[in-house]
């Protein structure tokens, strides 16, 4: 592949390799049943694709192979098929979009389609293994994780004491007596039923409304991360590369006024990828959106779960799309005021965990601030 050697230098292929890799191994042997599928199913699918764009296609197959290894220590053989199932079409569909030039938004398009039918083949598999009913097998799961945990009581406690469950009201206080037996505590065994009895009760009505909107707002926000962060740095690195391999011939005039250097030319397909700070909705998609978001955050407090579900879906996607907006024109006001470029990733990056990108996306649509859009022009009578 010429667009994707089998490695660009040792060094940074160590380095990715290793980036993506040990952090999955670590956390297959603590926590793993939490941690391994969050780093699998948000960060290393934009990690692989960032690989092969900087370090190569050996360095990504390795991080690729320690995301299907780290899911197999901690869930089996199914596990291992979860992993492969979800991030290797995602590595090829970049791979091919690169390769084969295709245009950036066909690109987007497309890797938000392998996203959304990756996440759709996997919750297939997982109701078939589960019996059609993985929200309670999840729960039953976490209970028994509990259970056989020796710090599972103490755990409980907290949630307790946190509001994350609770016990029946005439039960509050009489049979809730923890025991100190050094770092461990214990509870009695009707409290201890009642407390996971809430819990499996929590943890099954959160995935109801959780899994739709994970599933739609990973693949919008992944499959457009799965592009653009491995194009943007794929070119500075190649940019650095071709800058430092090049041997640009110095005259005695050049010497003593100063070296002039012509523009390096850079061998690295961009796919003719807008400026970030100009992305937006145009107006008439952007009306849609909104109406979509209103009409998707009540629709989702439905009592009927087909209704509840599709506004669920409504509401997570028009907030994606708002808040890709927003982390835009974050981008956009920090680059006016000439920020340097690595609080222009970082700053946006850490603001999608909170609200603030969605508010900055609908201020943005709503005022224009950055101009992008052509003011409306009076109705002639």
């Amino acid at each position: 592949m010429k667009d994707f050697p089998l490695i660009r230098s040792l060094r940074s292929a160590l380095i990715a390799a290793a980036a993506i890799s040990v952090p999955l191994l670590l956390f297959s042997f603590v926590f793993g049943w939490l941690y391994v599928p969050l780093l699998v199913l948000i960060f290393v699918p934009a990690a692989l694709c960032l690989t092969m764009a900087v370090s190569g296609s050996l360095p990504a197959l390795i991080g690729e192979a320690a995301a299907i290894g780290a899911m197999g220590l901690v869930f089996g053989a199914r596990g291992a098929l979860l992993a492969a199932v979800y991030t290797l079409p995602i590595l090829l569909c970049f791979t091919v979009a690169v390769q084969r030039r295709v245009p950036f938004k066909k690109g987007c398009f497309a890797l938000m389609g392998i996203h959304l039918a990756a996440l759709a083949v996997c919750f297939v598999l997982i109701r078939g293994w589960t019996g059609g009913d993985p929200y309670t097998a999840a729960a039953e799961a976490a209970k028994n994780a509990l259970t056989q945990w020796e710090m599972g009581d103490l755990m409980l406690y907290q949630m307790y004491a946190l509001g994350l469950v609770e016990l029946p009201k005439g039960m509050q206080g009489a049979t809730l007596t923890p025991m100190m037996d050094g770092f461990a505590l214990e509870l009695s065994d009707a409290a201890r039923q009642d407390l996971l009895l809430s819990l499996a009760a929590r943890i099954k009505d959160g995935l109801f409304s959780i899994t739709p909107s994970l599933i739609v707002s990973q693949s919008i926000l992944g499959g457009i991360s799965c592009l653009v962060i491995p194009l943007r740095f794929g070119y500075i690195a190649e940019e650095k590369r071709a800058f430092k391999a090049a041997k640009p011939a110095e005259t005695e005039e050049e010497t003593a006024v100063g070296s002039v250097h012509a523009p390096v030319p850079v061998n690295f397909p961009t796919l003719d990828m807008p400026p970030f700070d100009t992305w937006h909705l145009p107006r008439g998609i952007g009306l849609q959106v909104g109406i979509a978001l209103i009409g998707g955050y009540f629709l989702q407090m439905s009592a009927t779960p087909a209704l509840s579900i599709a506004g669920i879906i409504l509401y997570t996607a028009a907030r994606s799309l708002f808040t890709v907006q927003g982390a835009a024109a974050i981008n956009f006001i920090q680059k006016r005021r000439n920020r340097r470029r690595v609080w222009r990733v970082v700053i946006p990056a850490a603001l999608m965990l909170t609200p603030v990108p969605v508010i900055a996306g609908i201020f943005d649509q709503l005022s224009n601030l950055r101009g992008l859009r052509a003011p409306r022009q009076p109705k002639e009578e």
